[in-house]
C-alpha cells in the first residue's frame, strides 16, 4: 500500500498474469503480460520477482503500460518493479528469452498478489534419446508399398518432442 498524493492510499486491487508459452526451449522468447487494477488513482507500485534470476539481457519491458512513472528489472535480485501514479488500471508486458543453459529449468514469476500463470518450464536438451528406422521391404520394387516404422524413446519429463523424418 502507498500512500497517494492526496492523502488516500493506492494499493493493487487485483492482477492477472498471462504467460505466451509456458513450456518452452533454450533460445525461445515469452511475453509476460500482468493486467493491474488498482484500488485509487494515487501513487502504487508493481514488483514482480522471477526465480532463479534471469542474466542481464534476458528480461525486457515491452510496455510498461498507462500512467508508468518507472519499470525496470534488477538481474541481480530477478526483481521487475514499475511505478504508476494517476490511473486506476494498467498494463505491463514484459518479454523473457531463456538462456541457452537453462534447459530442465523452471522459472517462477510471483508478485502483486497476481493470478493466473506463473511458471515456465524449459525443456531439457535431448528430449529423444533414442530412434530406431525399419523399412519394409528394405528393397522394394518399383511401384510397391512401402512402410516406414520410427521407434522413439523419449527422455522422462519431456513436453513436447517431435520427430521429422525425410525420406527420398
Amino acid at each position: 500500500v502507498i500512500e497517494s498524493d492526496d492523502g488516500g492510499e493506492t494499493s493493487i486491487e487485483s492482477a492477472t498474469r498471462s504467460i505466451s508459452d509456458t513450456s518452452v526451449t533454450t533460445g525461445d522468447t515469452v511475453d509476460v503480460t500482468l493486467d493491474v487494477n488498482f484500488s485509487g488513482s494515487g501513487v502504487a507500485e508493481v514488483n514482480e520477482l522471477i526465480d532463479p534470476a534471469l542474466p542481464r539481457g534476458s528480461v525486457e519491458i515491452v510496455d510498461s503500460g498507462d500512467g508508468s512513472t518507472f519499470a525496470n528489472y534488477r538481474e541481480t535480485t530477478g526483481r521487475l518493479s514499475a511505478a504508476y501514479s494517476g490511473v486506476n488500471n494498467t498494463t505491463l508486458t514484459y518479454s523473457v528469452t531463456i538462456p541457452a543453459e537453462a534447459g530442465g529449468e523452471t522459472y517462477r514469476c510471483s508478485g502483486s498478489d497476481a493470478t493466473g500463470d506463473s511458471s515456465i518450464t524449459v525443456a531439457e536438451e535431448g528430449d529423444i534419446t533414442d530412434v530406431t528406422r525399419e523399412i519394409s521391404p528394405s528393397s522394394p520394387a518399383p511401384g510397391s508399398t512401402v512402410t516406414v516404422s520410427l521407434d522413439a524413446e523419449f527422455r522422462d519429463g519431456a513436453l513436447s518432442p517431435s520427430i521429422t523424418d525425410e525420406i527420398s
